[in-house]
């Protein structure tokens, strides 16, 4: 079956990012007026009220790496004459003119220009060397007579960023979202956008919003620098600080596990005990765990495990209090009853092969079983996310109200949400009973890989999910399996879609998953959970560990020929 193409897009009008910016500030003006200052509201009357040329070369700076440029390095030809342009966005606030500031200067510097400017062999130094070299022998006044371009920042960006903001519902996404989309590179789904959607209700939640992000950032600087002090003082910060439920408190609280771990790793267990304490989120209680058992109070971390088995966030916490438990109370932990056995019984091979430069040992061990006959498929947590994705793909983008806000999402934003599959219950139980038929999720998958191909949904990975690979899947796998695992994602959909074995082999109809290990290598916690899941429901599974074979071995197998089990 041919790969499909989504069609090749018509060319772009040449006012088609000026376009966008306005349908942006547009749709944002719309659902969120009430909710802007009115400094966020003159921003976009005070964009209008610019020239053409004048909205162009914004936009067109928008989206360029800043927010300090050089005027010389600057050239659109839609943009008639592009110094009357600056001037206009000087003289309106949305730019401002770099009259004595000398360290901006030399960062637009090219390496040559600082060359020119400093006698003697200095052609070894890099960039930064240079830069130093430059600020110190060269005043402001001699620094702009060498220069021969404007050096001016962009304004406005505190006000761009609440509009992204509330547009996207996040700061990770930019307005290269619509160029992307306008160019084909990344699709989105055709869902339905009530009206009055707005990803934020309240003015409150946007000010923490934006309060979090900025400490974030300001995290990220002392992270890099090392600064044990100001991480303290950040940890402070959060500790005290409070915010709305939802996305804001989420949000915190993944910050709060952040600079918890950190102020760990720099040797403060008190006030990363204390910062954990904050929060429920994982891994805050399995921290505070580990913090008070290296402490000697393990009747604490006790009480703490037990609390964590009766309530657990997620697998990943619930399995960490069983095994914890078990090390604190030793011999007497088989006396609790209802504590599990979590021990993987997973088949297990061995494998000596001969290591190649460049190519990984999941790759290797693929390439070892095509060359005795297999079809072989480097698919780690592609595949069955993927399936997913694809078979549930209506019921994923459902009309469900208050989910879809803007026209640049992989999904609703309540999909990792524990609510989820519970305000789609019906549609899930009737598209179970429809999968119980294998014709019927044949024809689902494979017509949602023709009618989907290259929209973005965030289970489906469109590169490594080929129509050969779906052929062999839907020919190989029983229906059982792929519906058990389905009902297993649908438990938890962003902790366990993750874990996968690397590989799935094919031969005679029949299948088999294989965990590549290389040398000291060995399951993780979220790969033991997939293999206890195989071993209930009887999925072919295998990890096979590899051993790097000299150059003068044969590569052979160990316990035995990883390809044996077909027989």
């Amino acid at each position: 079956m041919p790969r499909p193409r989504p069609p090749l897009p018509a060319p772009l009008p040449r006012d088609y990012y000026l376009k966008n910016f306005q349908h942006f500030l547009e749709f944002v003006f719309e659902r969120y007026e009430l909710l802007l200052t009115e400094p966020e509201l003159n921003f976009r009357h005070r964009f209008e009220a610019l020239s053409v040329d004048g909205q162009r070369l914004y936009v067109r700076l928008c989206a360029r790496r800043g927010p300090v440029f050089r005027s010389d390095t600057i050239h659109y030809v839609e943009i008639g004459d592009i110094l009357r342009a600056l001037d206009e966005l000087i003289a309106t606030n949305f730019a401002e003119e770099i009259a004595d500031d000398v360290p901006d200067w030399l960062q637009l510097m090219r390496k040559d220009e600082l060359l020119a400017m400093l006698p003697g062999p200095v052609a070894h130094l890099t960039k930064p060397a240079l830069v130093t070299l430059v600020a110190s022998s060269m005043n402001a006044a001699r620094l702009r007579h060498q220069i021969r371009c404007r050096m001016f920042s962009l304004g406005g960006l505190d006000l761009l960023r609440v509009y992204r903001l509330l547009f996207f519902g996040n700061l990770q996404q930019h307005l290269t979202e619509f160029v992307l989309n306008d160019l084909g590179v990344n699709a989105y789904e055709d869902y339905e956008i009530d009206a009055g959607a707005r990803s934020v209700e309240d003015r409150e939640v946007i000010d923490e919003l934006l309060a979090i992000e900025d400490l974030g950032l300001l995290t990220d600087e002392i992270i890099a620098t090392g600064d044990a002090a100001a991480l303290s003082e950040i940890g402070t910060l959060l500790e005290v600080a409070g915010c709305a439920p939802g996305r804001p408190r989420r949000r915190l609280d993944r910050l709060i596990c952040r600079v918890a771990r950190q102020l760990e790793r720099k040797a403060r267990p008190a006030e990363a005990f204390s910062l954990y304490d904050c929060t429920s989120r994982p891994p805050a209680r399995e921290r505070r765990v580990r913090i008070l058992a290296s402490s000697g109070e393990q009747n604490r971390a006790v009480r703490l495990c037990q609390q964590m088995l009766g309530k657990p966030q997620d697998d990943a916490e619930y399995e960490f209090a069983v095994r914890f438990l078990r090390r604190l109370l030793g011999p007497e932990a088989d006396r609790h009853a209802g504590l599990p056995d979590l021990t993987v019984h997973a088949e297990t091979e061995s494998l000596k092969l001969l290591p190649v430069q460049g190519v990984s040992v999941e790759s290797l061990v693929c390439l070892w079983a095509e060359a005795r006959g297999y079809d072989g498929y480097y698919i780690e947590n592609a595949l069955f996310p993927g399936l997913f994705g694809l078979a549930f793909w209506d019921i994923i983008f459902a009309p469900v109200p208050d989910v879809f806000f803007n026209p640049f999402q992989r999904g609703p934003i309540d999909q990792f949400d524990p609510g989820f599959t519970q305000l789609r219950r019906e549609l899930f139980d009737q598209r179970f009973r429809e999968l119980a038929r294998p014709d019927r999720l044949c024809r689902i998958v494979r017509h949602r890989h023709t009618e989907k191909f290259g929209v973005s949904n965030h289970f489906v990975n469109w590169q490594r999910l080929s129509p050969e690979l779906l052929d062999q899947v839907l020919k190989s796998v029983p229906n059982s399996h792929l519906l058990a695992i389905f009902h297993q994602l649908l438990g938890d959909l962003r902790g366990r879609s993750s874990g996968f074995p690397d590989l799935i082999l094919f031969r005679n109809g029949c299948y088999r998953l294989i965990e590549v290990k290389g040398p000291g290598d060995r399951l993780q916690v979220n790969q033991k959970r997939w293999f206890r899941f195989f071993e209930r429901e009887q999925i072919p599974a295998t990890v096979v560990n590899v051993e790097y074979a000299a150059p003068c071995e044969t590569s052979e197998s160990g316990k035995g020929d990883v390809t044996d089990v077909y027989a």
